[in-house]
């Protein structure tokens, strides 16, 4: 049990300190009308808190007859019940952190910014007494328990209400009005279950509202300032579903709207009365309809742009929630990262107006949209610009005749197997292809050598196929560099211009493989190029003579039972690096591999131990 220290100063008052200087309990034996807070030593030094609040008392306690209190120098905290000490009408401080007046309110000392006020007790006045709130910056917790005024005044300058700063006042008592409680200018409560609540900010200045308001869960509100918004945002970081802005005479700036569609949980933004801009379907337009300039993040679903828009702002869907996007035929222009991080994007419809899809400069229109796994686009559409669909889902992609240029890292870091390019593309930049497995186009431009190009490894396959009327030829990504591409793009030139290929081009093309970078690349490409081509004789000779390196390096590096294999039907494993294969295989636990090696070790009449028949 908790030991205090009994201190009495003035006659029938008793006061209990702990070891910290801190008084927890107080003994009232007879009425007295004022309350003396000191502590027991008066020295300078010394510094005393008063913690008199109902948890440390046994039974409840209520000291009707005090009506004053007063707070000596050597006192620097005080935190008391209003409902314990419910008719305190005057306080009397002569402690430097504590003011005079009719309610008990703490000093706070900043190092460099004026001091601000706290309101630490109201006491429990009436409804017909005044509550003077002169040079109160914030309401503290408890402040108002027990108070029943409704005569509220000078409450402009508060700009923060504590947590539980309305627990147990009378204001809460009052009836909403359109789903709001006030007290003064401030935001006691709002109602819930209100269908929409109106925020009376277009008769009053407000600015403060309680902390303990949970402004996303009504369905609506509407508010008619930009100082509210603010307010909600400073204490909210979920927002109702819908938002209805009523412009007055005072300024709603697009920034405030922007904050808010930021939020959580926002969905709608219906804006009245805006001198320059207006809302359709929840999504904020330019006052003339043509630009799209906010929509909130919350936003779910499928969005159809209204006609007569012809540009979409920076940023506007960006982190969004629609699921699709429909565009409209007056559609011109997409702003940079208009749709980026969009992850339930699943569809796009282009429309038949737009003719171009971002620019040449890092645009990320459509970038990081996770959950797009096809594309098609129109015959309208004449450029796809940078980044413009770098690090999405794609899969399937559909490029049509009328794209003449697709800008650099375009599709970087997508999931796309094979694309085909129409005859009427001219330009295509570096690294815009640079996962895709297959190309077919009707012909080779020299920037395809580019746009399949690594600018660092962005996946497993490092090889790409070309098909260029009929004519096939595998490249490697990283032999795109910039001190053989030249070389590597005279080759494939001279091979797919002409119908009919010398058989010096055509023993160009099938040693491609020694433009890689290193002695790993070369040996991969030349497997992958034999693979490809049986008739490929240079790639064989090349592979066979590498055949132990290769398959000693396949195992090292842990390559697929399926890449192992493949390469070991190529032909050309020798006998001694089989027992090392076999090992691998039973390793991996891969039936087909372990009887692939068990049947060449019996024909190269190798010896197999009983246990290896066994383990397949």
């Amino acid at each position: 049990m908790k030991k205090y220290k009994e201190v009495i100063l003035q006659d029938g008052v008793t006061l209990y300190f702990d070891d910290n200087n801190c008084c927890e309990k107080i003994k009232i034996e007879k009425d007295i009308d004022t309350l003396i807070l000191s502590g027991p030593d008066s020295a300078k030094e010394w510094s005393y808190d008063f913690n008199l609040l109902p948890d440390n008392f046994e039974k409840d306690v209520v000291f009707n007859s005090i009506t004053t209190l007063e707070i000596k120098e050597n006192v620097v905290g005080v935190n008391i019940s209003n409902l314990m000490f419910p008719n305190i009408r005057k306080v009397i401080s002569k402690s430097k952190h504590f003011q005079n007046g009719d309610i008990l309110k703490r000093i706070f000392k900043r190092k460099k910014d004026e001091d601000y006020v706290m309101l630490l007790n109201s006491f429990c006045k009436k409804k017909d007494e005044v509550l003077d709130l002169t040079g109160v910056d914030t309401i503290g917790p408890y402040a108002l328990s027990g108070c029943e005024s409704e005569n509220i005044i000078n409450s402009d300058y508060i700009s923060f209400c504590e947590h539980d700063a309305f627990s147990n006042a009378g204001a809460l008592k009052k009836p909403y009005k359109n789903g709001v409680i006030m007290f003064g200018n401030i935001i006691a409560d709002i109602d819930y279950d209100c269908h929409d609540i109106v925020i009376p900010d277009d008769k009053i200045d407000i600015r403060v509202c309680s902390s303990d308001i949970e402004w996303g869960k009504p369905a609506k509100i509407t508010i008619h300032s930009d100082s509210v918004i603010r307010m909600i945002l400073a204490t909210s970081f979920l927002l109702p579903e819908k938002i209805n802005i009523e412009y007055t005479n005072d300024n709603v700036h697009l920034c405030e709207i922007e904050m808010i569609a930021r939020s959580q949980g926002v969905q709608y933004i219906n804006l009245q009365n805006h001198p320059t801009c207006k809302s359709i379907d929840g999504i904020i337009y330019s006052d003339d309809g043509k630009n799209v300039l906010v929509c909130p993040r919350g936003r779910e679903g499928k969005v159809v742009i209204a006609e007569g828009t012809e540009s979409i702002s920076e940023d506007v869907f960006m982190h969004s929630a629609i699921s699709e996007v429909v565009f409209p035929t007056t559609m011109k222009k997409i702003g940079k990262r208009a749709f980026y991080g969009c992850e339930n994007l699943i569809n796009i419809d282009f429309g038949i107006g737009i003719t171009e899809i971002g620019d040449m400069k890092n645009t990320q229109v459509f970038s990081f949209c996770s959950n797009l796994k096809s594309i098609c686009f129109p015959r309208q559409v004449k450029t796809i610009g940078a980044h413009a669909f770098s690090s999405c889902g794609i899969e399937t992609l559909e490029l049509n005749e009328g794209l003449e240029v697709v800008g650099k890292n375009a599709f970087s870091e997508c999931m796309i197997n094979h694309v085909s390019f129409p005859e009427s593309i001219r330009y295509i930049g570096a690294s815009s292809f640079d996962t895709v497995q297959d190309i077919t186009a009707k012909k080779y431009i020299s920037d395809i050598l580019f746009a399949i190009k690594w600018i660092w490894p962005a996946g497993d396959d490092k090889v790409c196929g070309l098909t260029i009327n009929n004519k096939r030829v595998l490249v490697s990504r990283t032999a795109c560099s910039e001190e053989n591409i030249s070389s590597v793009n005279d080759i494939l030139n001279e091979y797919f211009l002409n119908e009919k290929s010398s058989e010096s081009v055509i023993e160009d093309v099938q040693t491609l493989f020694v433009y890689g970078r290193t002695m790993n690349e070369r040996e991969d490409l030349a497997v992958a190029m034999y693979i490809d081509d049986k008739s490929n004789t240079p790639a064989y000779e090349y592979i066979y003579r590498h055949s132990s390196f290769i398959i000693k390096r396949y195992i090292k590096e842990e390559r697929t039972t399926n890449e192992i294999l493949d390469f070991m039907r190529i032909g050309v494993i020798r006998n001694d690096v089989l027992p090392q294969v076999l090992e691998y295989a039973q390793e991996k636990k891969s039936p087909e591999l372990i009887s692939y090696t068990l049947q060449q070790m019996r024909e190269s009449n190798l010896t197999i131990n009983t246990e290896d028949n066994l383990k397949i």
